[in-house]
């Protein structure tokens, strides 16, 4: 059985085709200024998002490269060392978790309970200075991050991320006026989906635009 994004390809590959071919018969109506702006457009973002992702992937592998020459490390009390990297918040709460089931559970509460509470006090202690161990390592991570300028590159990834996906929208959502308006976008469209990639949300709105979209 067909995946909803096989379909929707197979039916996009079709209407492509026969836009294509409609398109060559009413060829003597030019593509309108504003399918072909949309595409280039795409195409734009897509090319910025692209480099975005290929600046942030190489900053982050020689940030972990050297984050492992050099890591965080704060001495904890139940955890051996706190390193930001690899622990959070829940993890370190949870070593707290198995030790209070180990020396405060019921049985320790009703044979010796002036013991019970002096560790189950001590024990919310050394969670309480674990994790503010980690949130000052977790700060340092961050300063880190932010001097390597992986802050900054994280926000052009959103950013282009986001221009590229509103540039699709645009492109999808046209209504094509003439054959040739439907022949330029199922020949993108067509581009589009041969290369693969990242699973496009808009491609049903694409499709039904190729099949329902006004032609003159």
């Amino acid at each position: 059985m067909l995946t909803r994004r096989e379909a929707l390809s197979t039916l996009t590959k079709g209407a492509a085709a026969g836009a294509l071919t409609a398109g060559a018969i009413g060829a003597a109506h030019a593509a309108s200024s504003d399918i072909l702006r949309l595409i280039q457009a795409h195409r734009l973002a897509k090319e910025a998002f692209a480099d975005a992702v290929a600046a942030l992937d190489e900053a982050e592998m020689v940030f972990d490269r050297d984050y492992d020459a050099n890591p965080i490390r704060l001495k904890g009390h139940l955890v051996g060392c706190i390193d930001p990297a690899y622990e959070t918040r829940t993890s370190l709460t949870k070593y707290h978790e198995r030790e209070r089931a180990v020396f405060v559970g019921e049985r320790v509460q009703h044979l010796y309970p002036a013991a019970h509470k002096l560790i189950s006090d001590r024990i919310d202690q050394m969670e309480e200075e674990d994790l503010a161990l980690f949130d000052t390592a977790r700060q340092m991570l961050a300063e880190r991050r932010a001097a390597a300028g992986l802050d900054t590159l994280e926000r052009q990834h959103e950013a282009a991320e986001r221009a590229e996906y509103e540039a699709y929208r645009a492109f999808a959502a046209f209504a094509p006026q003439t054959m040739a308006d439907v022949a330029s976008k199922a020949a993108y469209a067509l581009e589009l989906v041969e290369a693969g990639g990242d699973a496009h949300v808009c491609l049903d709105a694409l499709v039904d635009s190729l099949v329902n979209g006004r032609a003159a």
